[in-house]
């Protein structure tokens, strides 16, 4: 697309430390697109800085992807985690920065909207769906002013983001986009990536046909409040934009199909149901692990690394001396993994560690998308 995307988190691809940038964003064969106008993610990468040099983005350290900017310290510093192995306990959230794709940095864990940083810090959204957050470090610049991207700071103040708009990085109000009331200005609109924007789109309504000129990914769907969807291309429909995993964001029996692109996981628009989501519950999770070549298993091995073998996960104390050394797993490990609540925090882990791995990505979005 045309707007400038940062590096993705280990946890949801997301652009950055937060949210793609102002362009639209394609999502496959099929076309389908959405405009993306979250924090802006950083610039290309550099000679990089060696271990203990002061920096702002992953792109300040190292080129070849041995150093990362550590969120506390602000200084050029060794990977911390993967997208494989999080390895961030559990206060902490694994994101890769830009410039450097396979390693990442540790980053207090947040919920999006919801608090949990402490100090002068912001909990950006490190999904498109808004259920992960990090908290980093917030700076200066107040609305509307000019800003740098960057993978420690959202460099402005409170409640605000730095964001690609029009050409130019410049601090954004935030707002909460899947909320029915937002929080923009009368003369803003909030757009898919939580930041207000006084930038136009298409006029046509969810559901309506969008204008011969106006390119896949063009926002639509303006309801006073927000951007509510996008246009599938040129004089085609406007397609509201959902969440993969609530129901409750499409309506009419129509389902959340999910966007192609990974650093959009959980996210898509709503349509009317087809293969697997069309079939009752049973045999919609058998075409899933059918039809997603390797899911069923890929997400068994994140999900028992997460929640069975990290250090003070639920179930370490069960699994770590026989799964996790190598041997067959116990049945007291599998019991207890086959038990651990939706409210663990490794069950969180999980979901992140997932949606950055491609396989595991389409195969949970396709199981979310079974009727419940």
């Amino acid at each position: 697309g045309s707007g400038t995307a940062g590096s993705g988190t280990a946890g949801s691809g997301q652009a950055g430390s937060g949210q793609a940038g102002s362009g639209q964003a394609g999502s496959g064969q099929a076309g389908s697109g959405t405009a993306g106008s979250g924090q802006a993610g950083s610039g290309q990468a550099g000679a990089g800085g060696g271990l203990g040099s002061p920096c702002s983005t992953g792109s300040d350290c190292s080129a070849n992807g041995t150093l990362v900017c550590n969120p506390q310290t602000k200084t050029c510093s060794p990977p911390e985690c993967t997208a494989q192995v999080p390895n961030c306990g559990l206060s902490g959230i694994c994101l890769s920065q830009s410039g450097n794709q396979n390693n990442g940095a540790c980053y207090p864990v947040c919920t999006p909207f919801g608090g949990g940083c402490s100090g002068n810090q912001e909990c950006i959204s490190a999904s498109a769906d808004d259920v992960s957050g990090a908290c980093v470090s917030r700076g200066a610049g107040t609305i509307g002013a000019a800003c740098s991207p960057s993978d420690v700071s959202t460099d402005c103040v409170a409640n605000a983001l730095c964001v690609q708009d029009q050409g130019s990085f410049v601090c954004r109000q935030r707002c909460n986009y899947f909320s029915s009331s937002p929080g923009c200005s009368l003369s803003e609109r909030c757009a898919f990536g939580d930041t207000c924007s006084s930038e136009s789109g298409d006029a046509a309504p969810l559901g309506g046909t969008c204008s011969g000129s106006s390119a896949a990914g063009e926002r639509c769907g303006n309801d006073g409040k927000a951007w509510r969807g996008f246009c599938q291309g040129p004089g085609a429909k406007c397609l509201k934009i959902c969440r993969t995993s609530k129901t409750g964001d499409c309506a009419g029996g129509q389902v959340c199909t999910a966007f192609a692109d990974a650093s959009l996981a959980g996210t898509g628009y709503c349509s009317a149901p087809v293969g697997c989501s069309a079939q009752p519950k049973a045999q919609c999770q058998t075409c899933c692990g059918t039809s997603v070549a390797g899911g069923e298993t890929t997400a068994t091995e994140i999900y028992v690394a997460a929640c069975g073998c990290q250090a003070g996960s639920t179930c370490n104390a069960a699994c770590g001396a026989n799964y996790c050394a190598g041997g067959n797993a116990t049945q007291a490990c599998i019991d207890c993994l086959n038990g651990v609540p939706d409210s663990a925090p490794c069950i969180q882990q999980y979901a992140t560690a997932c949606q950055a791995n491609a396989t595991c990505a389409q195969y949970a979005g396709c199981l979310n998308q079974c009727p419940k």
